[in-house]
């Protein structure tokens, strides 16, 4: 558990906001269950603008939404360094919030912005009705041809598209636009010949036998009015008066957010360089392209984000700041050189994330990072007793440690860590929430 006493801060906010905590949440809880349960086992994750669009490793609104009730006030500000989907931005808007975003991946900025942004139900579904009559008559586009397209998708496939795309482009409002546009992105990972139980790009075998004929418009028209109900939920509950600031980003830079003005902390870095754990480039790759929004300067996502580029030395000054992060790399160097300086470069980057996490808040304020302890080489990297070093070294106290189930997240039991054909290893099924003040 926590070593800070946050069970009496936790019981008056259960008391004060209970309403908060039952009916569209999944289930009724006792106080009990609040002040004790952090797996929220049961609990729906679709609620809300949440279930907009798939995105690796979400965050459970549930657990965001503990924890910013639990560590901040209402008219605070909070900021996500790893806004990713957008989860915390938009339990912050619910929770009468201001928030600030920070993602590098410009499919997930897209997902956060629609996500949290109001607009009218019926403008949807007006909309909507005109799509699909123009849909009908929709002839002679010219086709995208981007790298691979017939790789990944069937031509009729390609065809419908190609149609749904031209409708939604000729949408005048851009909040309008974009609200369908994620839809489409949806339908393009739904249709195309990936696997969908993998982040990574791999194609479907049993898809490429012929049977595979999916209802391209059909999936989108049910995506969109599924949609729009959430959007119904999170209009009508969601406090107007709040503000959400996305910035397109690198979390390890200063983005020009003003020292000392952020309130509470609540973010999840990535549990490694996206090459070897969660591939948050491949995944998005697709929709990107269908978009146009994959960056011409970019080739590989992945290698832009934390960790993805390994121009560190064995013996980098950060491996001096952490007495764990020094013996673990000491037990990968005698296996494999280059994984270990990749791992370095990984926590490298952290630990700027981290100096910069300091500069934007409060004294006297919190952070909360959940992050994931992974193998490398067959030897566990504690991130959060890391983070914990790291973080003292830099002028943070630490709170203390608290761990999770992952009962929810979308991962696979097991993936290539070595990138390896045929070998194998477990995935995460356990999360550490690290606690970290800023007490000057």
């Amino acid at each position: 558990m926590l070593r800070l006493g946050i069970e009496g801060r936790q019981m008056e906010l259960f008391n004060t906001q209970n309403n908060n905590y039952k009916g569209c949440y999944g289930v009724d809880i006792s106080c009990q269950e609040w002040l004790e349960g952090w797996d929220f086992m049961g609990y729906r994750t679709d609620i809300y603008t949440h279930g907009f669009h798939k995105y690796p490793a979400v965050f459970i609104p549930q657990l965001v939404r503990k924890l910013i009730v639990t560590f901040s006030n209402e008219r605070d500000c909070v900021c996500d360094m790893f806004c990713g989907s957008g989860t915390t931005l938009v339990e912050s808007r619910l929770l009468n919030r201001d928030s600030i975003g920070i993602e590098l991946n410009p499919l997930a900025v897209l997902i956060t912005r629609v996500k949290t942004t109001l607009i009218d139900p019926q403008v949807l579904y007006n909309k909507l009705e005109t799509i699909i009559k123009e849909y009908e008559n929709v002839c002679n586009i010219d086709v995208p041809r981007f790298h691979s397209i017939n790789f990944w998708f069937g031509e009729k496939v390609i065809e419908e598209l190609v149609r749904i795309r031209y409708t939604i482009q000729n949408i005048y409002e851009e909040d309008v636009r974009s609200f369908f546009l994620l839809v489409f992105s949806e339908v393009v990972r739904i249709v195309s010949f990936t696997k969908h139980n993998e982040f990574k790009l791999s194609r479907s075998t049993d898809k490429l036998s012929g049977v595979f004929c999916p209802d391209v418009l059909g999936s989108f028209i049910k995506i969109c009015k599924k949609n729009i109900v959430g959007m119904s939920d999170y209009v009508r509950d969601v406090v107007k008066e709040t503000t959400t600031q996305i910035i397109m980003g690198d979390s390890t830079k200063d983005n020009g957010i003003q020292d000392n003005s952020v309130d509470l902390i609540v973010t999840s870095p990535p549990y490694g360089d996206s090459r070897t754990t969660v591939a948050y480039g491949q995944f998005s790759k697709l929709s990107l392209r269908w978009l146009g929004l994959f960056p011409e300067n970019i080739k590989d996502i992945d290698k832009e984000l934390l960790g993805g580029r390994s121009s560190v030395d064995i013996d980098d000054s950060i491996v001096k700041q952490s007495n764990t992060l020094k013996y673990s790399i000491g037990s990968i160097v005698e296996k494999d050189e280059k994984r270990a300086k990749e791992v370095i470069s990984f926590y490298s980057d952290l630990e700027k994330v981290l100096r910069q996490t300091y500069k934007i808040l409060k004294p006297q304020k919190y952070m909360c990072l959940v992050v994931g302890n992974r193998t490398v080489k067959g030897v566990l990297l504690k991130t959060d007793m890391i983070i914990c070093e790291l973080g003292e070294k830099i002028g943070f106290t630490v709170q203390g440690v608290l761990y999770r189930n992952i009962v929810n997240k979308r991962l696979p039991l097991r993936n290539s860590p070595t990138n390896e054909s045929g070998e194998t290893g477990s995935t995460i099924l356990k999360e550490s929430i690290v606690l970290l003040k800023k007490t000057k």
